[in-house]
């Protein structure tokens, strides 16, 4: 269990170097950062990330709904194949089929995010 303590630990910034002086001369303490403010500054230095050719988010449902699909009759398929209302060839091909539509999905969603403008979050 996390104490408020935790949140109000602090560190000391790394950019600022220890031994900086103020414009009176005297040495200054070095700048010190708490959690949320880094927390704040890492999602500053991680703004753009690719946006994709086509909607990043749309093609990942699309191909999880397509995987998802073909998983389900390659099963139904197989299942045929072991009560022997099918063959065992049809339960090969339903599995090669699945094979293949997932891997070109998984394949198309990799690519479209690859490519396509950058955005900013």
């Amino acid at each position: 269990m996390k104490s408020e303590e935790d949140d109000s630990l602090e560190e000391i910034d790394p950019e600022d170097p220890g031994d900086a002086t103020d414009s009176a001369g005297a040495l200054r303490a070095p700048a010190v950062r708490s959690r949320s403010e880094r927390a704040e500054a890492a999602g500053k230095r991680h703004k753009k990330r690719r946006k994709g050719v086509f909607d990043a988010r749309r093609v990942r449902f699309i191909s999880f709904v397509v995987i998802a699909i073909g998983l389900f009759v390659a099963s139904t398929f197989c299942i045929l194949a072991i009560w022997k209302y099918a063959s065992r060839d049809t339960a090969w091909r339903a599995l090669s089929t699945l094979g293949v539509v997932a891997g070109t999905m998984f394949t198309f969603t990799i690519i479209n995010e690859m490519f396509g403008s950058s955005m900013e979050e």
